[in-house]
């Protein structure tokens, strides 16, 4: 594998995800965007099953300083589907690392499985990132939104429904039971593949910033039917995932979960919350979030292309 002159690729190391991090906010600056990924969200990512840094994850230096990115996951154990993904720095951009880093991703993909059908994502905005991607015959498949609400104002409170509870999560009582919310919500939604209770837990646990008083689980009885995973992004409250079991679909129990949710974040001080969704959701996810007052400000675009 050959990089453009003066520019050097290792294997990616965990001691690497501040210097990742803030890769990603210099190019969410570049576009006038707010920069949303944090150090434990790449270290989380480096725990998923079958991220392999050693063999499928590149960091490019130039004198020392990360300044493009390249990484490969396969999302199931099949190799069936790989997601690809490519940054580089705007300070570095028209050099041939874009290429380079398509060309490892490539053929790291094509080592792992031949017949792949392979994934790669840019913003809206990235219009050399889009052009690289067409060039190489990927197809847009899919919209992505983050979206966000201002908190300038207190949002409105709003009971649960008639027999449901809210709290917020207890690990050692709950965390099999929101695993378990979580593959059920999600299984209809695009992209989707299963993850074992270990997968998804551990990773998840084992963020720095773990604050289980962020998550707010919904009950009837004993039977846990809802939930709002929520972290926090550099700059605002961040909602992870919202999933609710479809029999308790209709009832306003998402609704409830993020006007809670709000107003969590703002009594920890943020001014604003955000949320990433699939544009074209079956759940129609996107008509709640406008519904309380969130808006779009940033689109995600997934390009697919068939290994031949």
């Amino acid at each position: 594998m050959h990089w453009p002159q003066g520019y050097a690729a290792r294997a990616a190391r965990h001691e690497d995800v501040a210097h990742i991090a803030g890769l990603f906010a210099a190019a969410d600056r570049a576009e006038g965007a707010p920069p949303w990924a944090t150090p434990e969200d790449i270290a989380e990512d480096f725990r998923r099953p079958r991220m392999d840094l050693a063999a499928n994850v590149r960091c490019v230096q130039r004198d020392a300083e990360i300044v493009a990115y390249a990484e490969v996951w396969p999302r199931d154990e099949e190799n069936s589907e790989i997601d690809l993904f490519c940054l580089v720095h705007p300070n570095h951009l028209g050099h041939g690392l874009g290429r380079a880093c398509l060309d490892f991703c490539e053929g790291r993909a094509r080592e792992i499985s031949a017949g792949a059908g392979l994934f790669n994502y840019t913003s809206r905005a990235d219009d050399r990132g889009r052009d690289l991607l067409e060039s190489a015959g990927y197809e847009h498949v899919r919209s992505f939104w983050h979206m966000e609400i201002d908190l300038s104002q207190a949002p409105p409170l709003r009971d649960p429904p008639v027999g449901i509870a809210i709290r917020a999560l207890d690990p050692a009582r709950d965390a099999r039971a929101l695993h378990s919310v979580m593959e059920e919500s999600f299984s209809e939604h695009w992209g989707w593949s299963p993850t074992s209770f270990e997968d998804w837990w551990g990773p998840y646990e084992s963020r720095a910033d773990f604050d289980p008083a962020l998550t707010l689980v919904a009950h009837e009885d004993e039977h846990m039917v809802g939930a709002c995973i929520n972290g926090a992004a550099p700059d605002r409250g961040w909602v992870r995932d919202l999933g609710v079991l479809k029999p308790w679909r209709g009832r306003g129990i998402a609704q409830v979960l993020l006007l809670m949710t709000f107003r969590l974040f703002l009594e920890r001080g943020f001014t604003k919350v955000g949320l990433g969704v699939d544009s074209e959701n079956t759940t129609n996810a996107t008509s709640l979030y406008e519904r309380v007052g969130m808006r779009v400000y940033r689109e995600f675009l997934a390009h697919r292309k068939e290994l031949g």
